[in-house]
């Protein structure tokens, strides 16, 4: 069964309900490298943590233990003179988790057997996974990389394993990926770039030689936030490396001879002139940004580089809240944007605040020319900024 990355938290829902009912189901889910499976079982357990005190999860490489890890440690009992074994403290013995075993088709045979025991059972030797709902529970989630393909080195696991587990075939999400990063504030150019269709998701072994997963386009992310881009000449280095010659160059591209306008480029400059109003539509990157909203010029606007803006607005809110923004800023971008795309922002921004008519009460008394260009848009159902 082919599932998105979005599905995995609906299935480890079910899973929870079906374990605390005292039986047993363990998912395993199947999908390229970095594709986010690990992501979206970290998402879910964040979830439950809102509603469980301490819900956590205990993260297991197969490829990186043995059986000892598994069963632990022989030791002699002196009072019956029999062995027993030590099991790891990585096991959970109380609360409430998932216990998520993460390539578990690179883990030796005898690691296998160990899982064998645990998933049927739900116990190695002496130990016993906590399984009280009321006092302790955790429930066991697997993922593994494709058997079928020459890219993986993994190892075969048998009937009686497979038996075991539900197996799901996650696929790549272009719509949810898109979402996942704007919902983790990734870099506005990422997240533009993503959005614009340069870059489509090609599985290991069908692309040009590098792979590029979603995996890898969060470590961009990462190294655009941390000032990558300050220098033109090495960020060309970096983008190369992280995404290969091909995607690499044409990232770069997108970002210094694209140049989108992020709330930050605006705001710096703005800084620079004193915060003079009549100083704003000069600036170099408004100038910038107003040939992306030019519908005259060749090619009409430019969707995807306004986009970037408008999602660099919702980044600044989350990184440091709604009174951080320029309303000066605001309302020059506004006055740029095609009308219901003005009007959107406005909303997209007041519903980030506490009392959404409250903040657009204020913004229509105080910036009243730029409602007096959206009034139209507004009359025709945007009432949410208008009323």
């Amino acid at each position: 069964m082919a599932i998105g990355i979005k599905d995995i938290g609906s299935i480890l829902d079910i899973t929870w309900k079906v374990n605390a009912a005292g039986k047993r189901t363990i998912p395993c889910i199947s999908g390229p490298a970095g594709v986010g499976k690990s992501q979206g079982v970290h998402q879910w357990v964040d979830k439950m943590a809102k509603t469980i005190p301490g819900f956590r999860m205990i993260d297991l490489r197969g490829a990186t233990i043995d059986s000892s890890d598994t069963r632990g440690l022989p030791w002699k009992d002196e009072k019956t003179g029999k062995t027993v074994y030590l099991p790891p403290d990585f096991l959970p013995t109380d609360g409430f988790g998932v216990l998520f075993i993460d390539e578990i088709n690179r883990s030796p045979t005898p690691v296998m057997n160990c899982f064998m025991e645990l998933f049927t059972e739900k116990r190695i030797g002496n130990y016993k996974l906590p399984n009280d709902p009321k006092n302790g529970m955790w429930i066991i989630v697997t993922a593994i990389n494709p058997p079928d393909s020459e890219a993986y080195d993994v190892n075969t696991m048998d009937a009686a394993l497979l038996n075991r587990v539900m197996m799901y075939d996650v696929k790549f999400d272009h719509k949810s990926f898109i979402a996942y990063a704007k919902a983790k504030s990734w870099s506005d150019t990422v997240i533009a770039y993503l959005a614009s269709g340069e870059w489509i998701y090609k599985e290991p072994g069908t692309g040009d030689g590098h792979y590029i997963s979603p995996r890898t386009w969060e470590e961009m992310s990462d190294l655009e936030l941390a000032g990558a881009k300050e220098n033109q000449e090495l960020h060309s280095d970096i983008c190369t490396a992280a995404l290969g010659k091909n995607i690499g160059k044409s990232y770069w591209a997108f970002c210094h001879q694209e140049k989108p306008i992020t709330y930050d480029d605006i705001d710096k400059e703005y800084g620079k002139v004193g915060r003079k109003k009549d100083k704003l539509v000069e600036l170099p990157s408004m100038k910038e940004f107003a040939k992306h909203t030019d519908q005259k010029r060749s090619g009409g606007i430019r969707a995807d580089l306004i986009g970037t803006t408008r999602q660099s607005i919702l980044n600044k809110i989350a990184a440091k809240g709604v009174d951080s923004l320029d309303h000066d800023i605001i309302e020059g971008i506004a006055m740029m944007l095609p009308a219901d795309q003005a009007v959107a922002m406005v909303q997209e921004i007041a519903m980030k605040t506490t009392d959404p008519a409250r903040f657009v009460q204020d913004f229509k008394a105080k910036r009243p020319a730029m409602f007096e260009r959206l009034k139209t848009s507004i009359k025709q159902g945007n009432k949410a900024v208008g009323q």
